[in-house]
Parts: structure tokens; sequence; C-alpha cells
């Protein structure tokens, strides 16, 4: 039996459905491992995938001029290019959250220098104990961002560390700081 009778059979059939959308298995996964640049959570794509394919079974007739499997990979492929879209937005979103949480930070530590001396020494103090709490590669890390003014990407080929890593490692540290204000 090929794909289209297959599909035909679908129709009714529910374990036929099974069977053809484990036909389909290859073909899905192709487009996940090429297409899907900015997520690695396969199984919401898997499951946007299956719901597709339901709709793909409803809405595909004979007289198109195409087969099933092309006409279910080409919304599929729409489907994972939507999702790129969705993510990049959300990556860029969050970039942007982390330079306001690091503008605050740098105010925070900076503006100790319009303290005076007696409260300037208590706010040193306070910084190097927040600094304490952190682990070592963070105390370095804000070391690097503060006081020598580096950017992410000139540390990241310093260190021979990921981008992603350092910037991930980056918000996490700002998270850490913060909540440690919060907790004073």
């Amino acid at each position: 039996m090929n794909l289209q009778e297959m599909v035909k059979i679908c129709k009714t059939d529910k374990n036929a459905q099974w069977l053809l959308w484990e036909e389909l298995k290859q073909s899905r996964y192709y487009c996940y491992r090429t297409l899907a640049k900015f997520t690695n959570d396969y199984d919401d794509l898997e499951q946007e995938a299956y719901i597709l394919f339901s709709k793909s079974l409803e809405k595909y007739s004979d007289d198109k001029q195409t087969t099933f499997k092309t006409y279910y990979i080409k919304n599929l492929v729409n489907l994972i290019k939507t999702a790129n879209r969705t993510a990049r937005r959300r990556e860029s979103h969050v970039n942007l959250l982390q330079q306001d949480q690091l503008y605050c930070l740098e105010n925070k530590i900076t503006s100790l220098g319009d303290m005076t001396s007696e409260e300037h020494i208590l706010g040193e103090l306070y910084v190097q104990k927040i600094i304490d709490k952190l682990s070592p590669s963070n105390q370095k890390l804000l070391k690097q961002l503060i006081q020598e003014d580096k950017r992410i990407i000139d540390i990241s080929r310093e260190e021979g560390i990921s981008y992603t890593k350092l910037d991930s490692q980056k918000r996490r540290l700002i998270e850490k700081i913060l909540k440690i204000i919060d907790e004073k």
C-alpha cells in the first residue's frame, strides 16, 4: 500500500493514521534537525507536528496537485519557521532585559563614588560581601565586565568559552547579585 492509499484510509481509521504518522517520522525528524535553529525542545515540536498532521489530513484532498507527504512537509516547514521567528523575538527581548539589569547593577556599584568616606568604606564592604558570596568564576566574570569594562564577545574569545554560555552565565550572575542585594 502506498502513501496516497493510506491517506484515503486514514480519513476513517485511527490505526491507519498512526501508521501514516510513523511512516512520516524520518521526514519530520529531518525537518527538525535542519530547520529548528532556535529551539531544542523537540517534544513541543513533535506535539505541534501531530496537531498539524491531523489538520493536514482533514484539509487534504486527492484533487490537490501534490502528494500528502509534500503537502504535510510544506506545512511543517512553515510551522518550524514560525517557531524560529517567535524564539528569535523572545531571545532579543531577553537580551534587552539583561542589558537593563547590568546597567542597574553598574549604577548601584558606581554610585558608591558619590558617598562620604565613611559611607564609601561601608559601601565597599557591602560590595565585597556580595562578591565573596559569588563563585570564583562569577567573581572573575564580574571583574571583567565591570572593572575591565570588557564585552561578552571579547571575554569569550580570550577564555575560549562559547558566547552563549558566557551570556547565560552573565544573566545568572546578575540575577544572583540582584537577589543578594534584595535580601539585605
